[in-house]
């Protein structure tokens, strides 16, 4: 997915992989001066916020990787980007299907995080008529589409100072029910028509 929006001049956020076989002092100081402290690591496969980590510091670092390393011989390290929401624009066919706000809970980084008490609590989903979505917006999504194709996607995007750099793009888009269908309730029928146009 980086090499595809790399060579597609894509804006994405900034972001280093670590090998399990690589993994020394130099290259995580390396890692921390390229990308900031704190960094977030992610395994390859990571979904619903599960696999999302932050390190501040070459311990903490290493202890994350070392539990992802059970499931990738690759970790994604980010650059730490702090916002309040993050967009995911649902594509379709190189179209926007549906848009909304993925906000972080009160207090925290992330979509969805565990407490105290291993409870897991989400911040709140606001749909927003992707009609009303700027131009801007709309265009960093579906580019960031393109080059995996023509299929359903959701593309997480986030906002900073007016611009729109990408996260990462999903091949398994989110919709439930009031939630990413509230505003644009037609998405499923687009999806319906797609699927038969392909068919035939």
């Amino acid at each position: 997915m980086h090499e595809l929006l790399e060579r597609s001049n894509i804006p994405r956020i900034q972001t280093i992989f670590l090998l399990k076989d690589h993994l020394d002092h130099i290259t995580i100081q390396e890692t921390f001066s390229t990308l900031g402290r704190p960094l977030v690591l992610k395994a390859p496969y990571t979904a619903f916020s599960k696999y999302v980590e932050k390190a501040e510091d070459e311990e903490t670092l290493k202890r994350i990787c070392r539990g992802f390393f059970r499931l990738s011989d690759i970790v994604v390290a980010q650059r730490f980007v702090p916002t309040t929401f993050d967009w995911r624009i649902g594509i379709l066919d190189n179209n926007a299907l549906y848009a909304c706000k993925y906000h972080m809970p009160e207090g925290q980084w992330r979509h969805g995080t565990r407490v105290k008490g291993g409870r897991f609590i989400w911040g709140k989903t606001e749909p927003v008529k992707r009609e009303t979505l700027p131009p801007r917006l709309k265009e960093v999504a579906t580019q960031a589409s393109k080059p995996f194709g023509r299929g359903l996607f959701g593309a997480d995007i986030k906002e900073i100072n007016g611009d729109y750099i990408v996260v990462e793009i999903n091949d398994n888009a989110t919709i439930y029910a009031d939630e990413e269908d509230r505003e644009d309730t037609d998405i499923y029928q687009k999806i319906i028509s797609y699927l038969a146009q392909e068919k035939d």
